[in-house]
């Protein structure tokens, strides 16, 4: 079989840091929506709630794939790299 159907590591951490970001965001949004309803206020804490997983996914994806553009200082050396087997 051919090389090209082998998933690369650089495509599977970016799918990794794709669906971390849906998943972040869809519990964040699923949490907001609880809260809207258990304290009555209509679409505030769906909002602020899908704000903060947009921003924290965002956050993990940048530190996951571009670690040089991470805006909080330095990462240690240690960040993005598999442990090898």
């Amino acid at each position: 079989m051919s090389n090209f159907l082998r998933p690369t590591r650089a495509g599977s951490r970016a799918m990794s840091a794709g669906l971390t970001l849906a998943v972040t965001v869809g519990l964040f949004a699923y949490a907001g929506l609880w809260l809207d309803k258990y304290l009555g206020t209509a679409p505030l804490c769906l909002l602020a709630l899908v704000g903060l997983g947009m921003v924290g996914g965002m956050l993990h994806l940048i530190r996951l794939l571009a670690p040089e553009l991470w805006p909080f200082g330095k990462l240690p050396s240690d960040v993005g790299k598999r442990p090898k087997p």
